[in-house]
C-alpha cells in the first residue's frame, strides 16, 4: 500500500485547547491530508470545525447531540459531507443501575474506567 493509500484520520480534542491549537495547525498545513475526522471536544466549537472540514470534503464522526440549534442542523444537512453521530451508553440498563449508587459513594472526584468485552445496543 503506498502513502497515498493510507487512511489518515484526525482525532481533535482536548477542549477548546485542542480546537484552537490542533485543528487550526491542520486547517492551515498544506502538508496534511485528512481522509476523515473525530470531534472529541467542547459541542459549542463543533459547528465551525464542521463547516471547515465540509468544505474540504472531510467526513466527520462528532458527539452528540447532532446540532446545538436548528439552524446549525439546517446547514450540516446542507453540508456536502457525511457527518455521523456517536452517542453513549448512559440509557443502557447496565448504566442506569451503576448511576443509582452513586448517592451512597458521595462526590466523585474523578473515574478512571476500561469497557472490555461484547457490545450490547440500546
Amino acid at each position: 500500500m503506498g502513502s497515498e493509500d493510507r487512511l489518515q484520520v484526525a482525532l481533535i480534542g482536548l477542549g477548546s485547547r485542542g480546537y484552537k491549537t490542533w485543528f487550526e495547525c491542520l486547517r492551515e498545513s498544506s502538508s496534511i491530508s485528512i481522509s476523515a475526522a473525530r470531534l472529541c471536544y467542547c459541542n459549542r466549537l463543533h459547528a465551525d470545525c464542521i463547516r471547515q472540514l465540509a468544505a474540504a470534503g472531510v467526513p466527520v464522526l462528532r458527539e452528540k447531540p447532532v446540532a446545538n440549534s436548528e439552524a446549525d442542523f439546517e446547514e450540516l444537512c446542507r453540508s456536502n459531507t457525511t457527518v455521523g453521530v456517536v452517542f453513549q451508553r448512559r440509557w443502557q440498563a447496565r448504566y442506569i443501575h451503576l448511576k443509582s449508587f452513586l448517592p451512597l459513594v458521595g462526590r466523585i472526584l474523578s473515574v478512571r474506567a476500561t469497557l472490555a468485552g461484547q457490545y450490547d445496543p440500546p
